[in-house]
């Protein structure tokens, strides 16, 4: 549900991303634990480019361990992380959903990529 949509006006962006991230839980943690006997961490992102509180203490945690083990510092990783899961999630959105399909969606890129001031 994007963070934006009528349904979730009268709600925080991470009110939203907290419930997104229960309903993952919901969904698939007990599959996790019962056939893969691991650990699962919802990954939630917005259409605004934010992304939940857990995903983010997972790229933390993950960034640091590659600083550690490679010698890079936190913030080069960190950087190069977010900008990789950044085009890996534009991939999938244009795999999924060609631009001359979707006007709202173009319309919603649109906004955002000026919100966030990338070609400026």
């Amino acid at each position: 549900m994007p963070v934006n949509s009528k349904c979730n006006q009268n709600k925080s962006t991470s009110t939203i991303f907290k419930e997104q991230e229960n309903e993952m839980k919901r969904k698939y943690q007990q599959q996790i634990l019962d056939v893969e006997t691991g650990t699962f961490t919802p990954l939630v992102f917005g259409t605004n480019g934010r992304m939940g509180a857990e995903c983010q203490l997972l790229l933390k945690h993950l960034a640091e361990k590659l600083s550690r083990e490679d010698g890079e510092p936190y913030a080069i990783v960190i950087t190069w992380l977010r900008a990789c899961l950044s085009f890996k999630i534009l991939r999938f959105v244009h795999m999924r959903r060609p631009f001359y399909y979707a006007n709202d969606f173009l319309e919603d890129f649109c906004l955002n990529v000026n919100a966030a001031e990338v070609f400026n």
